[in-house]
């Protein structure tokens, strides 16, 4: 059974398009498996894709999904656990007074 889905983000209304297949850039497709997570205010990305078959080569691939520049952004900028992690204390600055005199007794 074949079937369209469109995808999207719970931060914004944006549709994303059926991917080409990598391996033969065929856009003709099955759907095999719809792939749906549950959304979670401010850390879900995305709320699913489709996983697909190609008709020309039987590649298997997500499709539905955001550009790759997308997940970069969303993986080097997002951390879903930052609230949770206390920031070791030289990123925070706390001994910056020690580091700012030790570094007045090292040479260039």
């Amino acid at each position: 059974m074949e079937y369209k889905l469109n995808i999207t983000s719970p931060d914004n209304n944006f549709m994303y398009n059926n991917r080409k297949c990598a391996i033969c850039g065929s856009d003709e497709n099955i759907n095999l498996l719809k792939q749906e997570f549950a959304y979670i205010e401010r850390v879900s990305f995305l709320k699913g894709y489709n996983v697909v078959s190609c008709n020309k080569c039987g590649f298997i691939y997500a499709s539905n999904i955001p550009e790759q520049e997308e997940f970069d952004d969303y993986y080097i900028n997002s951390n879903k656990y930052e609230h949770e992690i206390e920031q070791p204390d030289v990123i925070t600055g706390k001994y910056n007074h020690i580091v700012n005199e030790i570094e007045n007794f090292i040479s260039d």
